[in-house]
């Protein structure tokens, strides 16, 4: 795209040969004083013609960013140009201020994000000017490219341990005795007990000497699946049953990567995603960005997570139990025997929009139909074992696994 001319130099040029022209047919030689102006100016527009076509270049600051947060859109024009006008269009997701800039150099717009997945803004766009206004380029689109917004982790304080840990070192209670913190039993001294095990205090009352045994403090495993095969929402501006599942996946691979745990996620989706069992902040971000490029939408097969899982791996699904595919393959898994624990993210006041063209009675008559499905998965999940809890923040969850914990293994 090159240069061309603008209406400014147009109607100088226009208006110097017009006032010329009459100065010459009426021989009036005021308007000669009239459209010298206009002639200086179409003269200084052409030489200060650019001679080569600049590019527009948008970069984002950050490549990915949290949800609530907000980043900063580089805008920068390669190329002579005098000044540049930026557009920054503003899109359902992200928040651009200001959405249009002057500069003559390079500037920055400050963009927010409302929600997780992969964003960009509306449309970015450049008119560039050369001197005196005489020529243009533009306008021509600039292409950021995509922003990465991660779910947003909430503030996640869980005091009950996941239940029946078998790993090396970690923060939950395990049911083998070892060096720990937590009390077992009390026994008898037996060779191989160390000095500083001993209950003096029970000792000193009986004819033997009796040693305090605790339980080992073992990390875990948990396996943390996402149902994104249906997105139902509630009233307007509250989160819909996606953004319930994604936020709760983030809340807790955060919380159990911090304990020392391994944390491993399957993203049920239009594409399935998995993510293997790791540990670590890197890993955190590894999941944040799994969660955030992944597109809520039904897929032809609904592939389960797999089941040569380590023993006594935790498994959760977040699922708003909706999707009848994924509650017939529940089954399976639970023919394992696997400790499964079942987080419901259908929000409370969950009401899918009608199609259009639908009578909203029918509508409501058939949401009615579903829901009453629904509760009877709800309550065949519960009769054979299964805790079906809702997703309400921090310690949801500590009931249920205060309960298996205290199961047979």
């Amino acid at each position: 795209m090159g240069w061309r001319p603008t209406a400014t130099l147009a109607r100088a040029v226009g208006c110097a040969t017009v006032a010329l022209a009459l100065a010459l047919v009426a021989g009036r030689p005021a308007l000669v004083v009239l459209a010298v102006p206009f002639a200086v100016h179409a003269a200084l527009a052409l030489t200060r013609r650019p001679t080569s076509s600049p590019t527009g270049r948008a970069r984002w600051r950050a490549e990915s960013v949290a949800e609530g947060q907000a980043t900063w859109l580089d805008l920068r024009l390669d190329g002579e140009a005098e000044d540049v006008t930026w557009v920054v269009r503003s899109s359902s997701q992200l928040d651009c201020e200001p959405q249009a800039v002057a500069a003559s150099g390079p500037t920055s717009v400050r963009v927010g994000a409302r929600r997780w997945g992969v964003r960009e803004p509306a449309g970015v766009a450049y008119l560039a000017t050369g001197g005196w206004g005489g020529f243009r380029v533009g306008p021509a689109p600039a292409s950021p490219g995509r922003l990465r917004v991660l779910p947003a982790a909430l503030a996640y304080d869980a005091s009950a341990p996941l239940p029946h840990p078998l790993g090396l070192v970690g923060a939950h209670a395990s049911h083998r005795t070892g060096a720990g913190l937590e009390y077992n039993q009390t026994r008898a001294f037996a060779s191989g007990d160390r000095l500083r095990r001993i209950n003096w205090r029970v000792s000193s009352r009986t004819p033997s000497l009796l040693v305090d045994t605790t339980l080992t403090e073992d990390d875990a495993s948990v396996l943390l699946v996402v149902d994104l095969l249906t997105d139902v929402a509630g009233r307007p501006g509250n989160a819909t049953s996606a953004d319930l599942g994604v936020r709760a996946t983030a809340t807790l691979a955060g919380h159990h990567l911090a304990l020392g745990d391994r944390v491993g996620v399957r993203v049920l989706a239009s594409s399935s995603t998995t993510v293997r069992a790791g540990s670590g902040r890197r890993h955190l971000r590894r999941i944040q960005g799994v969660l955030a490029g992944s597109v809520p939408g039904s897929s032809e097969r609904v592939a389960m997570p797999p089941l040569r899982t380590p023993p006594g791996t935790t498994i959760i699904l977040l699922s708003p139990l909706l999707a009848t595919a994924l509650t017939d393959a529940l089954g399976e898994l639970l023919s394992h025997g696997r400790t499964l624990v079942v987080v419901d993210t259908l929000p409370p006041d969950a009401r899918p929009p009608a199609a259009p063209g639908t009578d909203p009675e029918l509508a409501a008559l058939a949401w009615r139909m579903r829901a009453l499905d629904r509760a009877e998965v709800v309550a065949a999940l519960e009769r054979v074992g299964v805790r079906v809890v809702p997703w309400r923040g921090p310690g949801s969850l500590d009931v249920v696994l205060r309960q298996l914990a205290r199961g047979p293994r």
